[in-house]
């Protein structure tokens, strides 16, 4: 070709003369598509789960926002295992119980599945998927439930005032 045989540029290999069919061919061999990001996988994940509510938008927004924090808001394709382990190394550090861990790491795989599948991001496995988080539920507290005769007398006490009925009605249904 002109351009190996000393030709400084495509122009002077061509003549000065550019084929626009030949031009956008040598634009789409040099562009590169653009790679989509954790915040692209969570503005996806939040535009699919439209409705949820804004409690909903909060915690996985924080969560994500928590994670970007940590290995910043990397390309899908360059996320790696190591990046996971470092996001949940951050979350216990925290001194957050393991049952936090477990959701905040649950919204994690969640986001990153719906970009892999939205974006096409192909033979990409999730790196949040099957994290162990040490020491799981052992630091859950144990919270009895009330007796049944426990529930009697809040059922009683909460009918015994009629000036308050339609919320006596409600709290012993919700018992």
């Amino acid at each position: 070709s002109a351009l190996g045989a000393g030709a400084e540029d495509i122009e002077a290999a061509t003549g000065g003369v550019l084929n626009p069919a030949i031009l956008q061919h040598i634009i789409k061999l040099g562009a590169s598509a653009p790679r989509k990001r954790l915040s692209d996988a969570l503005r996806e994940y939040l535009r699919k789960h439209e409705g949820k509510g804004p409690k909903f938008i909060t915690d996985t927004t924080r969560v994500m926002l928590f994670a970007q924090s940590i290995i910043g808001d990397k390309p899908l394709a360059e996320v790696k295992r190591a990046d996971a382990r470092k996001v949940l190394d951050a979350l216990l550090a925290r001194d957050l119980k393991s049952a936090s861990v477990k959701r905040y790491i649950g919204v994690l795989c969640a986001v990153f599945v719906v970009g892999l599948l939205e974006f096409e991001v192909e033979g990409k496995a999730n790196p949040f998927s099957s994290l162990v988080i040490p020491n799981a539920g052992k630091d859950a507290k144990v919270v009895l439930a009330f007796t049944d005769s426990e529930l009697r007398q809040i059922a009683v006490a909460a009918l015994s005032s009629a000036e308050k009925l339609p919320e006596a009605l409600i709290t012993c249904l919700q018992i």
